[in-house]
């Protein structure tokens, strides 16, 4: 009888095992890593600092992991939070519901390739692409399109001033560091709704005013960036800036 009670259990356990392994994980919400926020805030940067983020090239958001999370119904919009943690820049896509709330964390994986700049985006610098006129007119999203030449200005005055080792003034507003920039979720949408798109990378940037800003740009299967070269059709290829940060804009 025992025997016969003890394979029973066997069975069960097998089974539920089965189930969660093809099951697929919900996205989770968890606290964003206070130490790393607080760290950021205060740091001084010190010669590794600097060369460990010379090697990171962007930071890496799965398409999967996105879009459960665009399937959250109280899902209002994202912050890309900024934090320090092993001497690095950590960034971390949190939604945001009507409250103001955190309800989703998702973590990027940091692409630590200096090359895969000189790789992709300095090709950005003399392309003739440009946004046709139905695209720029897209609601929400058009306002946030960046030309391939700005992308181009943008990532590489991020690169020189890490290369100067001063960067105190642009990562800052009024002396305090920005702690994280907000983004609709219709943009987010937008940028992973082509099928041949993998991952969002985000690369920083200097903007116009120059103070550090966000870059996003799509990926492929193949780990690439999808660039349109300007000579064929079709719409692939955007790049994207235009977030709020905080401060000056905190939600």
């Amino acid at each position: 009888m025992k025997m016969k009670q003890l394979f029973i259990a066997l069975l069960a356990l097998i089974a539920i095992t089965a189930c969660s392994e093809n099951e697929t994980p919900p996205v989770q919400s968890i606290e964003i890593n206070a130490v790393a926020k607080q760290t950021w805030q205060n740091a001084r940067f010190s010669s590794a600092f600097f060369e460990n983020q010379k090697n990171v090239s962007h930071y890496s958001f799965d398409k999967k992991t996105i879009q459960r999370a665009l399937e959250v119904s109280s899902l209002n919009h994202f912050r890309f939070v900024l934090g320090l943690e092993g001497g690095q820049i950590q960034i971390t896509m949190v939604g945001i519901n009507n409250l103001g709330e955190e309800i989703i964390d998702i973590n990027a994986t940091p692409y630590l390739d200096p090359g895969y700049y000189h790789k992709s985006i300095q090709s950005m610098k003399t392309s003739p692409f440009e946004y046709s006129r139905a695209r720029k007119n897209t609601p929400i999203v058009g306002k946030h399109l960046l030309s391939y030449d700005a992308t181009y200005k943008y990532v590489t005055q991020w690169k020189e001033a890490l290369q100067s080792r001063d960067i105190e003034e642009i990562i800052t507003d009024d002396g305090v560091r920005f702690r994280y920039y907000s983004l609709e979720k219709e943009v987010i949408a937008y940028m992973i709704a082509q099928d041949n798109v993998e991952s969002i990378a985000l690369f920083l940037g200097l903007n116009a005013d120059k103070k550090l800003t966000t870059v996003f740009l799509q990926k492929d299967f193949s780990d690439s960036l999808i660039i349109n070269d300007g000579f064929r059709n079709g719409e692939g290829g955007g790049s994207f800036d235009f977030s709020e940060p905080c401060p000056t804009t905190c939600d």
